[in-house]
């Protein structure tokens, strides 16, 4: 009778081990594919942040151009201001129908 009191705890306790074996897979499934879904999320983040920053680059140089241009135009006023040319205050139309000299 012991013999088969064994066997039949034995075979219960391969059962349970099995159900406890397949729990393990389950839930080893189960974060895997949880895994895989917050790395594609990440990729993602990246691959935004990334473009967000090709963007930012971009309108950086564009400022930068702007603002060497700018620079530039008020160092040539400065420039021209110290070497004598100014804007006038008035300005002197001269026509050619009005004779200066004429000969007799």
């Amino acid at each position: 009778m012991r013999t088969t009191n064994n066997i039949g705890k034995t075979k219960v306790g391969i059962k349970y081990k099995n159900h406890i074996l397949l729990c393990i897979c389950g839930v080893l499934a189960v974060v895997s594919v949880i895994m895989t879904i917050d790395s594609s999320a990440t990729g993602i983040e990246v691959a935004g942040i990334r473009s967000k920053e090709e963007e930012l680059l971009n309108r950086k140089r564009e400022l930068q151009d702007e603002l060497v241009k700018t620079l530039s135009v008020s160092q040539l006023k400065e420039k021209g201001g110290e070497l004598g040319f100014v804007k006038p205050k008035d300005t002197l139309y001269l026509s050619e129908t009005a004779p200066v000299a004429k000969l007799p």
